[in-house]
């Protein structure tokens, strides 16, 4: 049963669709190509930025992009559902959709924060997890997380898989595009790959620092991506061949292109990614 995110959107808030997203500039195809394999495959992923509607705009634009089977849970602290969970996530695919994770104090904007901790340890046996956050990077992320009053470990924090931050890059960037209303227009600013804490061949623990797998270049104005770097990675986190991924997230990036070059209307940019299938590979 696929449960859909059921927060109340905040004043302002849209749900856009992946394209929707490239043009409105939030991010590029290269980087939604990317994000759409890896959330496909439910990696965990956290939206980072200053603005509720805006992160949760783009967190639930990646939710949308889960396989249909896939249980996709609201995480809601009255109703404990993370009690019902699984230690392990066995044959069941869950998901947990969570408002922001970190507060002071129970809110109706985020988690508490002894739920809030559930959802990192929930990541760190198996379960996915697409949540937000009102923070401004990777460390402040980390931070807040790793510290009071959720103290979650480096190990546990290690699972949480995609961090993607929001921000206003230059608002005094002369670029005519960036004048008028869209010079608070927020964007990706960085997207950031946690890799888990894992042993090597002789059972040492390995612990490897985050990925940078794009960036916002506001001088160039367009996004650096570095992902190549740690594509065989991510393919093996996901139980992928790299090759295989390699040429699936182009396929995936080539479509954004079109649909974004032919200005598709919504429901038929929708109905191309629902009906996208990754390309065969033989071998």
């Amino acid at each position: 049963m696929r449960d859909h995110p059921q927060d109340p959107q905040p004043p302002g808030s849209v749900r856009r669709s992946l394209p929707g997203a490239i043009d409105d500039g939030v991010l590029d195809a290269e980087l939604a190509g990317l994000l759409w394999a890896l959330v496909e495959a439910r990696m965990p992923v956290i939206v980072a930025g200053p603005t509720a509607a805006e992160r949760r705009s783009l967190r639930d634009t990646l939710v949308a992009l889960l396989p249909t089977a896939t249980d996709v849970v609201t995480v809601d602290p009255a109703s404990d559902i993370l009690a019902s969970l699984p230690d392990a996530p066995g044959e069941r695919h869950v998901v947990l959709v969570a408002p922001d994770l970190t507060v002071a104090e129970a809110s109706a904007s985020g988690l508490d924060p002894v739920t809030a901790r559930a959802c990192v340890r929930a990541v760190a046996v198996g379960h996915g997890l697409a949540a937000t956050m009102e923070a401004e990077s990777l460390e402040s992320v980390l931070e807040r997380l790793g510290g009071p009053p959720v103290r979650a470990g480096a190990d546990e924090l290690s699972w949480l898989g995609l961090v993607v931050i929001l921000g206003v890059p230059d608002p005094l960037a002369p670029d005519p595009d960036d004048l008028g209303p869209d010079a608070l227009r927020q964007r990706v600013v960085a997207a950031h790959w946690l890799r888990p804490v894992a042993r090597d061949v002789h059972g040492h623990l390995q612990r490897l620092g985050p990925a940078v797998l794009a960036t916002w270049d506001a001088p160039a104005g367009r996004w650096a991506h570095f992902a190549w770097g740690v594509m065989p990675e991510l393919a093996m986190r996901i139980g992928r061949r790299p090759g295989d991924l390699d040429l699936d997230v182009a396929a995936r990036v080539g479509l954004l292109e079109e649909l974004h070059r032919s200005q598709a209307p919504d429901p038929v940019a929708l109905q191309a990614i629902a009906g996208y299938r990754p390309p065969t590979i033989a071998g």
